[in-house]
């Protein structure tokens, strides 16, 4: 009977054993699964072939990822609905209201490939630009659909700039603050994109490059080609003597500015340094002046105390 007994102990026991490390074994690779949960994202899309041909093998960062909770989903919970809202975004609204991250990609032969992206909701934008394209693309991708596959190939769509969307030109013109307002030329200003809601800025791109106009000899500049919307201008460099602005000069390009000349030029005015005259200079000098006086003097007073004594 104490045989049998220690038999059942002894089983019971192997068998505890057994579910101790099964259930160690499943822990262990639940741990680790929940550490692994980085993605490789393949993306697909138009024009490839050029884009290789210009960046292939190379890295770039011009890759720009959003983390969208889940709570910021379309009402339906819809990704679909939500990529269409989140498309009519400008950068900087995007940057304001959700996480952003630049992902660095390499180019493969297959497409383009991104590692390292975490768990999650994410919208992507990016552009490559050729010689004879932007290659604007952008996707949405919910990690989190993954399953146990952590490499998720990526069909982006094509930005494609509206041919037909109007655009206008805005007229301005720089001018000193006297009375007769002279024209002034050589004053440098970005130009920016203006988010009324959001209250954020972004540079104005043309072939790749931050807009910025300069003042002529007649005082004035303008810009063109804008797509109607909100616009405000930064002073980079002012006139020769005149005082750089502060803050921004706010526009709005619609139909009623679309007529060339015809509207109202807005008029920027700058102050003139003030004229101070080389006090600096002179009061140096002056100093000088009187530090080679006092030297004398003292140095008049010893000769003449040394001449006392001896006598």
């Amino acid at each position: 009977m104490k045989y049998n007994t220690m038999k059942s102990v002894l089983t019971g026991m192997a068998a505890l054993i057994t579910v101790f490390f099964v259930v160690l074994v499943s822990f262990t690779a639940s741990a680790a699964h929940a550490q692994d949960t980085s993605y490789t994202l393949n993306i697909h899309i138009k024009n490839y072939d050029a884009i290789y041909a210009a960046y292939g093998g190379s890295t770039s960062t011009n890759l720009q990822m959003w983390e969208v909770p889940s709570s910021a989903l379309a009402e339906n919970r819809d990704i679909q609905d939500t990529f269409q809202k989140l498309h009519e975004k400008t950068q900087g609204a995007l940057d304001a209201t959700y996480s952003a991250v630049q992902v660095p990609v390499t180019f493969m032969r297959d497409g383009i490939h991104t590692s390292n992206v975490k768990q999650g909701i994410f919208y992507v934008r990016g552009s490559f630009p050729t010689s004879d394209n932007l290659n604007k693309f952008e996707f949405m991708v919910d990690t989190r659909d993954a399953g146990t596959s952590h490499v998720i190939d990526i069909d982006a769509k094509s930005i494609v700039e509206n041919p037909h969307a109007p655009t206008g030109n805005y007229y301005f013109l720089k001018v000193g603050d006297d009375a007769a307002q002279t024209p002034l030329s050589g004053a440098v200003f970005k130009v920016y994109t203006y988010d009324k809601v959001t209250h954020t800025y972004s540079d104005v791109m043309v072939s790749g490059k931050a807009l910025t106009v300069t003042s002529d000899k007649n005082g004035e500049f303008h810009v063109s080609d804008l797509p109607y919307g909100n616009y405000a201008l930064e002073e980079a460099k002012a006139p020769d003597g005149f005082v750089k602005l502060n803050g921004y000069v706010h526009f709005t390009i619609d139909s009623s500015t679309n007529q060339g000349r015809k509207h109202k030029v807005l008029v920027i005015e700058n102050h003139r340094k003030p004229n101070i005259p080389p006090l600096a200079k002179t009061g140096a000098s002056v100093i000088a002046i009187a530090l080679i006086a006092v030297l004398f003097v003292s140095l008049g007073i010893a000769v003449y105390r040394k001449k006392y004594q001896r006598i």
